[in-house]
């Protein structure tokens, strides 16, 4: 202990050699100053690799295709995610048999058309009624009935009574809609679905919320076993020949277990004929020069004209009509709605079951390998020209449509079902 009075002894002042030995980390440095100088040597080191990895970037990309090395693949939830063995390809034999004689085999030989009926819960408050409003333009062959205080079961037996095909229940909480229940009769599935990200129609710029008819369908990315019950079910709910006159298209998109809905308007558009040559042709013509063309027999004008009817570029113009809406499956139950009956399927937390694990869809293709499997530049899959387009081709129309999807992570674009 220090005696009364005595003072107390400095520290020895350290060396600059002493303090060039000092620890690694900057953060352990307890001198301020080598501290800093540490810390902005390591940020210039940084700096100048990150400038060096660039130049070589730049080095390999002005390379030949046979010289350049291979390009490294970011770690993304898609290429990361964990194998299902429930991946289903069009050869499976057993899920061919399971698919013919399924709840919705009907439906897909066109021997049974849907009929459904709509209502919400128990006194709707607010955005239930416009959701409603909105499937009403959407599904063809559907009708509200006001809920008011029935029992789902007996609304069920109702709609069995007079052969409905499905019931789907809007349900809202605190005035925002939370959830649909699709139940598929008369002996089920029942499927719970979440609702997120609604957007109506009136609020997205350019869309029209006429009624649809008979629309084209894509289901997109629905290839496990679940998935592929799920999208039957959904495909279920629109009627299996669609109104090609009406040009409209459905898409419901499975992406990492979301199911994206879009309905779009699709039309071919002629593009215009500059007719600046076939001025300058009739300047000549009406001083009496003679013209450069080889078509001595035709006048400017007819000239013109014969032009305008050759077969021109056209492209496919989408208009979307609305709405937009995101759908997570929370659960499947066998037969129709019972609390106490056996569930197909329910969802467990992400905490639970992982981020990579995902049960609707299995692979994710990028617009790059799209346009390479179409046999396209990445810009001609989205403006697309006469020469590839088939209006009636679920690939051509879904390119279109998922290239208008922006926010998505991965566009993604796979056979589609019709």
């Amino acid at each position: 202990m220090e005696k009364a009075g005595q003072k107390r002894k400095k520290a020895p002042v350290k060396s600059e050699r002493e303090l060039e030995k000092a620890p690694a980390r900057p953060a352990e440095i307890k001198n301020v100053g080598v501290r800093q100088k540490v810390y902005r040597e390591i940020k210039k080191q940084k700096k100048l690799e990150k400038k060096q990895k660039k130049k070589e970037r730049k080095k390999n990309e002005n390379l030949p295709e046979g010289q350049a090395p291979p390009k490294k693949i970011p770690n993304t939830i898609e290429n990361m995610r964990a194998d299902d063995e429930t991946f289903v390809t069009g050869e499976d034999e057993e899920v061919l048999e399971e698919v013919e004689v399924d709840e919705f085999s009907d439906y897909y030989v066109d021997k049974k058309e849907p009929k459904i009926l709509i209502t919400t819960n128990t006194l709707p408050e607010g955005q239930a009624t416009e959701v409603v409003e909105t499937f009403l333009n959407i599904f063809p062959n559907s009708e509200y009935r006001q809920r008011k205080n029935y029992p789902l079961r007996d609304i069920i037996k109702f709609c069995i009574n007079r052969e409905y095909t499905d019931v789907m229940i809007v349900n809202e909480d605190h005035a925002e809609v939370n959830g649909v229940l699709v139940v598929h009769l008369p002996h089920g599935p029942t499927t719970h679905f979440k609702l997120t990200s609604w957007k109506s129609p009136h609020t997205i710029l350019g869309a029209n919320s006429l009624k649809i008819g008979n629309p084209e369908l894509i289901l997109n990315n629905f290839n496990t076993r679940l998935g592929l019950s799920v999208g039957r079910m959904l495909g279920a709910l629109f009627p299996h020949t669609p109104n090609f006159t009406n040009r409209s298209a459905v898409t419901f998109h499975n992406q990492r277990d979301f199911i994206f809905f879009r309905c779009h308007r699709y039309i071919g558009e002629e593009k215009k004929v500059q007719v600046e040559e076939e001025e300058k042709e009739g300047d000549r013509y009406l001083r009496g020069e003679e013209s450069d063309s080889e078509e001595e027999n035709f006048t400017p004008r007819d000239r013109s004209v014969k032009r305008e009817h050759d077969k021109l570029p056209v492209k496919v113009r989408l208009q979307e009509l609305g709405p937009r809406f995101t759908l997570k499956l929370k659960s499947i139950q066998k037969g129709t709605l019972d609390y106490n009956g056996e569930y197909i399927w329910i969802a467990k937390k992400e905490a639970v079951q992982g981020r990579k694990v995902f049960y609707l869809d299995h692979e994710l293709m990028t617009l790059s390998e799209a346009s390479v499997e179409l046999g396209m530049t990445t810009k001609e899959c989205i403006y697309l020209t006469a020469a590839d387009l088939t209006l009636h081709d679920p690939k051509i129309i879904l390119s279109s449509v998922l290239s208008t999807i922006k926010y998505l992570p991965r566009i993604v674009l796979q056979s589609s079902t019709q």
